[in-house]
């Protein structure tokens, strides 16, 4: 207890023998006190996010704030704003203090985004909102505590306690973020009231020594705020002098009304025989999962005579669909390529096929990552409607797991293509905008590469979907066995719906069958409905593809049975998102492969007989952040399976 007060004072005098840098804020540069605002938003510590507020459909733009802070720092924001911090970190071990704090473990909250990094201080840390009108605010402040675990080890031991006040009064005394949150990595939204009456919101964070310093390290301790948000009570003067634009904006809705129509009617062929490729909206992609370089080849239009030219009058057959015939070409570059033509009959009415090429050549032309098939272009003469892909030598995953295929896939194989099935629609449904759902995942939808890499194709049913919803509404469109049961029952579709459908697709990696089941002689059944009960009676052998020859590592099957199950939950509140499904799957087999390698004899081939850890062992503390374990009840010698109950 002697040395907190001791750091306390040790920190307090340190700070009275500073410049107050607070002072600084009444002489802001110029440029920021030409405008009025009545809101700010900022995402303390953290780059620039956009986030839906709570409760409706508006997006929001919280501003970064990268700034390394210091000791004694001041720092503007262009966007009228500012913050200052005072102190430094005791007894840390380090020779830089870092002023801001990143999570330690997976964040699910909604907005997660807003709490994967905050701004700490070790002493003092204030905000301010510069250049507002007058009146009456919302204060929102957004913590949630990144910097402590929620298990039974030491980091859960910490203690966050700190002072929290607005326009210079306490409004909250010994704020603890744990206890207002119920735990650590969840977010907590406090809302206040501030009364601003010379232009300036002051919002402080002060610690008074209270809680730990020492937990899970030395020097964690102080406030910690992960974003704020500030909106006025009030219409804005500025605000009320819009009559004049009203009505001219009134006026050009109704024009836009009415050109809308005329597309529609248009687009539906009322104006014209046959449509078009570039009346399209535009899917912009996410950096963070786009691939790295351009194109390997320009999306383009060709003409009937290339696509002649390229599939030799059309002489090799690779496969058929319901709306069409695939061929085997090659281009002039020497590169080779699947041509899908549309059948004439297709194409003659406004039919389903015609509807869906359109709908695929839209989105590809305008999409590209390494687990989707590489759209190379189209083509549209005459009414020759073609789509031309980058060949897959392997063809579709569903050959290779069938029983006629005699050089069955490894189990190593097999886990490396459910990661990248799994990244492909974390692209869609994250790195598009907006997102896309391809409503029709399944084995005959994977295509392999000549090094059995798998790339997601068919993008015929694909739905985009609006970021402002949380659902569309659509008829029920896929393949019977993969279907989502809540889209079939209510016809809302959502990303949870190819998260089923890549659960069944799992389920069939597992096990090398198909999705509806026929077992001796019984009636037909869903792959699900035979499987998961045998998996969770413990009876997990007995549905193992026989084809794997018991070369596996009966541990990993069960951990990708367990993914598989949280997929294939009947409620899509239940299911992961593919972004967690995609970690779990790199740090299994990341977990894995690193097992292999520590564990590879080193005498001469001989390796001792007695029990080694297994990597389902060592993950098991892993796999309990999105597959929370619940013992079911069976004999001794079974494994207990853990039951998902985790929502997403």
């Amino acid at each position: 207890m002697g040395r907190l007060f001791s750091s306390g004072r040790y920190l307090l005098a340190e700070s009275l023998n500073r410049p107050q840098v607070t002072r600084q804020i009444r002489y802001p540069p110029q440029d920021l006190v030409k405008a009025v605002l009545s809101k700010f938003y900022i995402n303390c510590g953290g780059e620039e996010v956009i986030v839906l507020v709570n409760g409706t459909h508006r997006a929001t733009t919280f501003t970064e704030d990268k700034d390394p802070g210091g000791a004694s720092r001041y720092f503007p924001s262009r966007d009228r704003w500012a913050f200052s911090s005072t102190g430094n970190f005791l007894d840390n071990d380090q020779d830089q203090d870092l002023y801001i704090g990143k999570n330690i473990s997976r964040l699910t909250m909604p907005d997660s985004q807003l709490y994967t990094t905050a701004r700490l201080s070790p002493l003092s840390l204030t905000y301010y909102g510069l250049c507002l009108w007058n009146g009456n605010y919302t204060v929102k402040l957004h913590f949630a505590e990144i910097m402590f675990s929620n298990n039974n080890s030491y980091r859960s031991l910490g203690k966050r306690i700190f002072d929290i006040y607005i326009q210079g009064k306490l409004v909250w005394k010994d704020f603890n973020i744990v206890a207002e949150a119920g735990g650590t990595h969840k977010a907590v939204v406090r809302n206040f009231t501030a009364n601003v009456t010379t232009n300036t919101l002051e919002i402080r964070f002060y610690w008074a020594g209270k809680g730990t310093q020492s937990l899970p390290k030395r020097g964690t301790y102080g406030p910690l705020i992960s974003a704020i948000s500030v909106e006025s009570d009030f219409t804005p003067p500025g605000d009320k002098k819009i009559y004049a634009g009203a009505v001219i904006g009134i006026v050009a809705s109704v024009f836009c009304v009415i050109f809308l129509i005329i597309g529609i009617l248009w687009w539906k062929g009322c104006f014209r025989k046959k449509s078009s490729l570039y009346e399209a909206p535009i899917v912009k992609t996410n950096n963070q999962y786009a691939e790295i370089g351009s194109l390997p080849f320009e999306n383009r239009q060709f003409t009937y005579a290339e696509v002649l030219s390229m599939t030799n009058n059309f002489q090799r057959c690779i496969g058929k669909g319901g709306f069409g015939t695939v061929y085997h070409g090659q281009m002039t570059n020497g590169t080779q390529v699947a041509v899908k033509m549309l059948s004439p009959g297709s194409i003659k009415s406004p039919c389903q096929g015609s509807k869906e090429f359109q709908n695929e050549a839209h989105l590809l032309m305008r999409v590209y990552h390494r687990n989707l098939v590489p759209f190379i272009g189209y083509c549209q003469e005459h009414g020759n409607m073609a789509l031309i892909y980058e060949y897959m030598a392997q063809g579709h995953l569903g050959t290779h797991l069938s029983d006629s295929n005699s050089d069955a896939l490894s189990w190593d194989r097999r886990l490396h293509i459910a990661l990248d099935i799994a990244q492909g629609l974390e692209y869609l449904h994250y790195g598009c905008k907006p997102p896309i759902i391809h409503r029709d995942v399944k084995t005959a939808n994977i295509l392999l590469n000549e090094r059995l890499e798998a790339k997601i194709g068919d993008f015929g049913l694909s739905k985009v979907f609006s970021d402002d919803f949380t659902h569309v509404s659509t008829a029920v469109k896929g393949t019977i066995g993969y279907l989502d049961p809540e889209y079939c029952n209510s016809n809302n579709l959502t990303e949870k719906s190819d998260v089923y459908s890549f659960g069944v697709v799992l389920l069939q990696l597992i096990t090398g069958k198909k999705a509806i089941v026929r077992i001796s002689g019984s009636a037909p059944r869903s792959l699900i409905d035979w499987a998961i009960p045998m998996v969770v009676g413990g009876d997990i052998m007995d549905v193992i593809d026989p084809k794997l020859e018991g070369n596996y590592d009966i541990k990993s099957i069960q951990k990708v049975a367990e993914i598989a199950r949280a997929c294939t939950s009947p409620k899509s509140i239940d299911r992961p998102h593919m972004r967690d499904v995609v970690v779990e799957l790199k740090e299994y087999i990341g977990n894995e492969k690193a097992f292999e390698s520590e564990s590879a004899p080193e005498n001469g081939g001989c390796v001792d007989s007695g029990p080694v850890l297994t990597t389902s062992e060592i993950l098991s503390c892993l796999s309990a952040r999105i597959l929370k374990p619940k013992t079911l009840a069976r004999s001794s010698q079974r494994e207990a399976f853990p039951e998902v109950l985790s929502r997403y």
